[in-house]
């Protein structure tokens, strides 16, 4: 009788436990999109490099891109989670 009895209790407790578990929550991602232009003029700059970097390096990693003939570029995907920051700008 204490057998079956505790495998119910087992199983029942198994039950419980997985239905309490919460998926994980989904990342919060972003795009950041611009142009890059020559001032003065606002002359469009080709094959510019735009980095994306995390301040945190453990939290998030960095985003790299180029920019198109019209000076347009796209990061898709972009950690929102973590903080960031632009070099050479103080807080």
């Amino acid at each position: 009788m204490m057998r079956p009895l505790l495998f119910a209790f087992f199983i029942l407790c198994a039950c419980v436990l997985a239905s309490a578990q919460e998926a994980a929550p989904a990342a919060k991602t972003s795009s950041i999109a611009g142009t890059v232009v020559k001032e003065p003029g606002s002359e469009p700059l080709k094959k510019v490099l735009v980095q994306v970097v995390a301040e945190d390096q453990k939290q998030s990693g960095n985003y790299t891109t180029t920019t198109d003939s019209d000076g347009h570029f796209r990061i898709e995907n972009v950690d929102t989670v973590s903080s960031w920051r632009k070099p050479g700008l103080s807080r």
